[in-house]
């Protein structure tokens, strides 16, 4: 944020305080968003954290001025996992948010340095806001690289790696924006996933008839 004067400086932090507060409610939303859906799954919590850049510092961290300022923003993309079952017998889900697009929509997203040029990412207008749903069959680790992802494909993704196979499907944030529909279009990937013989347990069956 360069700007040439004070009067430049000001209107730009209006700017800037006004955004934390627009971030605060949004990021509510989110988490809402995700608890909600969490809910209807008989699974538990195993982790969560942000993926396009690391955690923020912590108290104890040793000079954090040199990390980069996507750290302190890290619900930018971010990850919540979930698991059923006992030891080798796993069934995972994960809620993987992109809160902008804009990179990985770019030519450049498997360079990790253009991350730290974000005026090079796709525009504002016409990148997304999008949630992911992802599972796996024969593996407990259902993550998907997001170079991987068919941004502008809202059908579920197949993606064979290995001896597994990565189900995912994206859905706009816009999409999702109340209860009701965040179940229809949860249900409707749980049932999807069952035709490649993935089930994920929901608390009541009948939801999903």
């Amino acid at each position: 944020m360069v700007k040439n004067n004070q009067k430049e400086v000001r209107e730009a932090l209006v700017e800037v305080r006004r955004s934390y507060r627009t971030l605060y409610s949004y990021q509510k939303m989110v988490l809402d968003l995700v608890k909600h859906m969490s809910s209807r799954m008989e699974m538990h919590f195993i982790n969560s954290y942000p993926w396009f850049s690391a955690s923020p510092p912590s108290r104890n961290s040793t000079w954090p001025l040199d990390r980069w300022a996507w750290d302190w923003l890290g619900m930018y993309n971010y990850v919540y996992y979930f698991r059923s079952g006992e030891s080798e017998n796993t069934t995972d889900l994960y809620f993987f948010l992109f809160s902008d697009t804009g990179y990985w929509d770019s030519d450049f997203k498997t360079d990790e340095a253009q991350r730290l040029q974000p005026e090079k990412f796709k525009s504002v207008d016409s990148s997304d806001t999008m949630l992911l749903l992802g599972t796996a069959t024969g593996g407990d680790d259902a993550r998907v690289d997001p170079s991987d992802i068919e941004f502008c494909n809202p059908d579920l993704q197949v993606h064979p790696e290995g001896n597994i196979t990565k189900l995912f499907q994206l859905f706009e944030l816009s999409e999702l924006r109340n209860s009701e529909l965040a179940d229809q279009k949860l249900f409707g990937f749980i049932k999807r996933c069952k035709e490649y013989g993935v089930e994920l347990p929901v608390k009541e069956t009948n939801l999903i008839n």
